[in-house]
């Protein structure tokens, strides 16, 4: 993905003196983990659809590669998919999918699929794929993972950020890499230990959330694997003034975005306080507009500042929005 320029907005807050105000799956792991503990693993391409929202029924695959726990000679397989279950996952016509599940007793040729597993496609997840390839021979071992826009709070499913920079530390050793086309990057023949992923780049914001949560750990002949999701880094800063026009250090600014109604967001979607100098910076903004407060969230009084919106508004809906592109 090529990289991304934003503008730097630069503004001023000027604050009066401050007040006094009084069904869910457990899956751990990943994929590397969850392969040798799951009774069948197989490659297989849809040849009769799950269906679209929340699924008609299983599909039909042609198996293409079997890793673990089917016969080498099977060629077709219904799966089951949780079709009219929140754990849905649908499986399209045309498209080739790894699957761990397990053999449905009492029948032939018919798997069901790990309602909380790590089924996955395979187009865009090709190195993770080989991985497991190589994990299934007690191969190289492997650290394999994915980095992921984001351009909203929560939403995960961002395509892949190409051509970042991916750092993975384990004590003294310091390994660097760049993602693919795809957002995908590999370590190959790694030492066995546990590894910290980072995404050292000006271009992008780290979210602080990954999966898994926890390093990963790789182990001989094994596979690790972490997805990352950044930010477009686009950045709003100012200063924060008395109403005397002194600088105030400490004061938390929130930035804000728009809700699905088109109105300012009740939560902050990033927050850092002033330097010395009264200086913020807001960092990690996808392209958009925003609000820039202190003390802005609709139902929480969380400082002893008075609610303040930029350009020096108490009021939410006298804010002005501003865009960064």
């Amino acid at each position: 993905m090529p990289s991304r320029t934003f503008g730097v907005l630069v503004l001023a807050l000027l604050l009066n003196a401050p007040v006094v105000i009084a069904c869910s799956c457990a899956t751990t792991g990943s994929y590397c983990d969850g392969l040798r503990s799951t009774e069948v693993v197989f490659v297989g391409r849809v040849i009769e659809d799950s269906g679209e929202g929340s699924g008609k029924g299983p599909a039909k695959m042609i198996v293409e590669e079997v890793l673990h726990g089917l016969p080498k000679e099977t060629r077709e397989l219904t799966v089951d998919t949780g079709a009219g279950t929140s754990r849905y996952m649908r499986l399209q016509k045309d498209e080739s999918y790894v699957i761990y599940g397990r053999s449905v007793t009492g029948t032939q040729n018919h798997v069901s699929r790990d309602w909380c597993s790590f089924s996955f496609q395979v187009h865009g997840n090709e190195l993770l794929l080989a991985a497991l390839r190589q994990m299934e021979l007690k191969g190289d071992a492997r650290l394999v993972g994915k980095v992921q826009m984001m351009y909203k709070e929560y939403d995960v499913s961002g395509e892949g950020a190409a051509g970042v920079s991916v750092v993975a530390t384990s004590g003294e050793a310091k390994l660097a890499t760049v993602t693919n086309a795809n957002g995908e990057f590999e370590f190959s023949s790694v030492a066995p230990g546990q590894y910290h992923l980072e995404v050292p780049s000006p271009d992008f914001f780290a979210d602080q959330f990954r999966w898994p949560r926890v390093d990963p750990r790789v182990a001989a002949s094994s596979c690790g694997y972490q997805n990352l999701f950044v930010w477009p880094n686009g950045r709003i800063e100012g200063t924060v003034r008395s109403s005397d026009g002194k600088p105030i250090e400490g004061v938390p600014v929130q930035v804000f975005t728009k809700d699905r109604h088109g109105e300012i967001d009740h939560s902050p979607l990033r927050q850092e306080k002033t330097d010395a100098n009264g200086h913020y910076a807001l960092s990690g903004l996808p392209a958009g507009e925003f609000v820039v407060a202190v003390n802005g969230e609709k139902y929480d009084d969380r400082t002893a500042w008075p609610p303040r919106f930029y350009p020096g508004t108490p009021n939410r809906d006298s804010a002005a929005w501003l865009h960064c592109r």
